[in-house]
């Protein structure tokens, strides 16, 4: 592939949410070789596959036929998704749709189609839902079990920003056990 994809790639990884080091990590490579790819546009095909693999991805994407919208696939990892949201309703005690629209925000005939797999999760609504469901985009998404109770999203980060001596307390702390 001849192409330049570093530009592709940022694309993707930034609407994914993840960070060049995250990104690298799930595709096996090192972090200063990710962001020569981003910077440079040259990727070896074998990278590419790669990406479409582990992060369910349309080749079409890196042919510039679709955008990064469309290039999420969902098919497969779709169902597991839609499983873990309707297992964390019956947790939270959510009992219907209308009452998890109402929480994330997202509109009850959207959140319907995408309960029963009509449509698929985008990343917008994933974040959405996990906030409203207490969990990590993360665990909806992948099923990471790690980010499932205590998750750091963007609720926790508001409060965070609201709490500096809190903050600060943290930080010292993460500060002290680093060295």
């Amino acid at each position: 592939m001849s192409m330049d994809y570093g530009f592709l790639i940022t694309k993707l990884r930034k609407y994914l949410g993840i960070t060049i080091k995250e990104f690298a990590s799930k595709i096996g490579i090192d972090t200063s070789t990710e962001f020569q790819y981003e910077n440079s546009g040259r990727v070896p095909e074998k990278i590419i596959e790669t990406i479409c693999n582990v992060f369910n991805v349309n080749m079409d994407y890196f042919e510039e036929k679709i955008s990064v919208e469309d290039a999420i696939s969902f098919s497969g990892d779709n169902h597991m998704r839609v499983e873990r949201i309707k297992l964390l309703m019956n947790e939270r005690n959510i009992s219907t749709n209308k009452e998890l629209a109402e929480l994330s925000n997202v509109s009850t005939s959207r959140l319907s189609e995408i309960l029963r797999e009509n449509c698929p999760l985008s990343l917008d609504k994933a974040k959405k839902i996990a906030d409203a469901l207490n969990v990590g985009v993360d665990y909806i998404l992948y099923g990471d079990v790690s980010k499932k109770d205590n998750p750091v999203n963007d609720t926790l980060i508001r409060w965070l920003w609201s709490h500096p001596e809190i903050r600060k307390k943290i930080w010292d702390k993460i500060h002290f056990d680093i060295k």
